[in-house]
């Protein structure tokens, strides 16, 4: 079994039950470490979680082994356009530096209705090109 750890709550309060707000960079590295020490390999993050690429990118850069998977961002309009294709590139580029990254594991697609507008392929075709160019081992839907 794999097993993946959420990091939202490294750079915005969240959760339900969460009274603490976000983690402290002290906290994070305290769960990095024992997730680590338990086999967990995977983390998911995305760039509408705050700080939370900037909090990993000072404190997994030097640890490769750790497979990361971020999303791109919600699209609100009716279309996908050329310029959101290059709006969706600029900002993955954007997460790898924050988090001190020349790749990621995974590219996730946050909102799947978004493949579903028109010319929601661009979405898809821009990701693939993403992974053609070796910036992506996986690209894929996050479901809720």
């Amino acid at each position: 079994m794999k097993l993946g750890l959420g990091t939202a709550q490294f750079g915005i309060d969240y959760g339900i039950s969460n009274t603490e707000g976000k983690c402290s960079l002290r906290e994070v590295k305290r769960i990095l470490k024992k997730a680590s020490e338990i086999g967990v390999t995977t983390l998911d993050t995305g760039p509408f979680y705050g700080t939370s690429e900037d909090v990993l990118g000072s404190t997994i850069n030097l640890n490769r082994s750790i497979n990361v998977v971020t999303k791109i961002a919600k699209f609100f309009n009716e279309e996908i356009s050329d310029d959101s294709s290059k709006e969706l590139e600029r900002v993955f580029f954007m997460s790898l530096k924050r988090m001190k990254r020349k790749e990621v594991y995974g590219l996730l697609v946050h909102e799947c209705d978004n493949l579903f507008i028109k010319r929601g392929d661009k979405i898809i075709n821009k990701m693939a090109e993403l992974k053609d160019r070796g910036f992506i081992k996986k690209i894929g839907v996050s479901a809720y």
